[in-house]
Formats: C-alpha cells, sequence, structure tokens
C-alpha cells in the first residue's frame, strides 16, 4: 500500500512514474494507492502492516516515520536527514543509501524474512524512541527548558512567535 499525495510546495511529483509502475501486469493486485489518509484513518492502517517504508532522498523530520514508530511498526528509510535521526539501522528498522533501488530492494526482502517476534523487537525500540524523543509533550519541554535556559520565560517584553510588539 502506497500512502500520501504530493503536496503543493513539493518539487517532485512522482505519482505518474509510480501510476506507470503499478500499472504493469506483473504488479496487479499487488499494490494498492492509497492517496492522501485521514489521521483518524492512520492508527488502522499502521497495524495492518508489518513495516512502514520511506524511500525519500530528502526530508526534514519525517512525521510518517514518527507515526509509524509510535505505532510500534519498524522503519525502512533511506539514509538521508530526518530519517537517519529517527531511524537506527538494525535497531528499529533498516537504512538504505538514497536513489538505490537494490539496497532498498534487500531491506524489503529483509524485513519480509524477519520474524514476527523480530519485527515487534524492531518495532518497540522504535515506539520507545517515539515516546521519550518525538512525543509532542517531550518536544514541548525541551523547547520550554531551551526559552528558560535562554530567559526568555515569563518576560512580558518577549512573545514567543513574534516580535515584541505582538505581531506575528
Amino acid at each position: 500500500r502506497v500512502a500520501g499525495t504530493r503536496i503543493e510546495s513539493e518539487r517532485d511529483d512522482i505519482r505518474p512514474e509510480i501510476e506507470r509502475l503499478v500499472s504493469d501486469p506483473k504488479m496487479a493486485g499487488r499494490v494498492t494507492l492509497l492517496g492522501h489518509v485521514d489521521q483518524g484513518v492512520l492508527p488502522a492502517l499502521m497495524q495492518d502492516v508489518d513495516a512502514v517504508v520511506l524511500p525519500s532522498y530528502r526530508e526534514g523530520v519525517p512525521r510518517s516515520i514518527i507515526e509509524a514508530m509510535a505505532a510500534g511498526r519498524p522503519v525502512i528509510a533511506t539514509d538521508v536527514r530526518g530519517c537517519r535521526e529517527l531511524v537506527t539501522d538494525g535497531s528499529n528498522g533498516w537504512l538504505v543509501p538514497a536513489r538505490d533501488v537494490d539496497e532498498l530492494a534487500g531491506a524489503l526482502r529483509s524485513a519480509s524474512e524477519t520474524s514476527t517476534e523480530q519485527l515487534a523487537t524492531l518495532g518497540a525500540a522504535g515506539r520507545a524512541v517515539a515516546w521519550t524523543t518525538y512525543r509532542e509533550s517531550a518536544v514541548f519541554d525541551r523547547l520550554v527548558a531551551a526559552y528558560s535556559e535562554l530567559g526568555l520565560l515569563g518576560r512580558p517584553d518577549v512573545i514567543l512567535g513574534g516580535d515584541s510588539h505582538g505581531s506575528r
């Protein structure tokens, strides 16, 4: 299953290429293009997969990986900024070089040959990372601590996210 769509700010639209590849008769019934997945559907979708794959060649901090990890699913991702900060190869998933189809196929093969118990172990390691580091309250706690360390909390002349006159 391929989830997601191109966002307006994205430079590359790979959907036509994916649709072309999926239309190959050898792929019939093997790939489903889901398009945009609503947040309410995501938990059920995550519970129905063994692993989540993000073969990107550029990322920020991908929320899809954090969501997969929070759901206890191991991740196959490319070794690019953002992904490599989340996925530790062999610990909570697999990292492969960007744009290396053979390595990606190898990681997919490895995941498919991994026992249910080992997938659960990888998923649990990812969940621990998501819970301790990327849970919204943990992120906010770090942000508040940073502002506090800088002496910016409690000052009436400092409005976080804007200038001292309150404009944004």
